[in-house]
């Protein structure tokens, strides 16, 4: 479904060997609408709530109502399918929070959804901000940190321990990711924490010295 505000132009234009079959429904309601619409909505349930609404043609006194009411049913199920999508992204979230470090894949964890790639990544990307490759990556990324620094493992472990084969892959993407290779990145940290060790040691030695005047 293509959502279209008021008072907004709008250019759309149908395949010329495969055009559409489709049904425009234009309303105004003074109640607030139960749902935020997005530009785009895939709903297959609501292809029989528009066939349905053909039927309103042989209506005469009634017409009006039977719209409503249809209208009321779709946001409905617009709301019961944006539940499902909120359920799915969590899914996938744990999937990944608990088998990165395993040869896992955006179309493994999306086939084990039963959802299409492309629209399983459209429905991450509307609740997470990013897509789900991105934030396996950054996942992976920010473990592999912090088992580098936290817990003095070395590259090639870490590299293994995030799903990564392939050590130089990993330097490549890390690189790509931080902006300097994974030893650099060690050896900057912690140089930096010696420095502030050094600060802090330095501090509390002027702090004593002015307690004692």
């Amino acid at each position: 479904m293509f959502v279209i505000p008021p008072y907004v132009e709008t250019y759309y234009e149908a395949d010329g060997d495969n055009p559409w079959s489709y049904i425009w429904i234009g309303f105004t309601t003074e109640k607030e609408l139960p749902l935020t619409l997005p530009d785009v909505i895939h709903c297959p349930k609501a292809l029989r709530i528009f066939t349905s609404m053909k039927n309103a043609a042989d209506l005469e006194n009634g017409r009006s109502a039977f719209l409503s009411s249809k209208l009321w049913e779709l946001f409905a199920v617009l709301l019961e399918n944006e539940k499902q999508s909120i359920s799915y992204v969590d899914r996938a979230l744990d999937c990944i929070h608990s088998e990165y470090m395993y040869d896992l894949t955006i179309e493994k964890l999306a086939k084990r959804l039963s959802l299409d790639h492309s629209y399983f990544s459209a429905l991450f990307r509307k609740k997470m901000g990013i897509s789900p490759k991105q934030y396996l990556f950054n996942y992976r990324m920010n473990a592999a940190v912090s088992l580098m620094l936290e817990k003095d493992i070395s590259v090639s472990v870490a590299a293994y321990s995030v799903g990564y084969t392939d050590v130089c892959n990993f330097s490549k993407m890390f690189k790509r990711h931080f902006g300097i290779s994974p030893r650099e990145y060690i050896k900057c940290h912690k140089k930096e924490a010696c420095r502030f060790t050094h600060f802090a040691s330095r501090l509390n030695s002027n702090l004593t010295v002015v307690a004692r005047d």
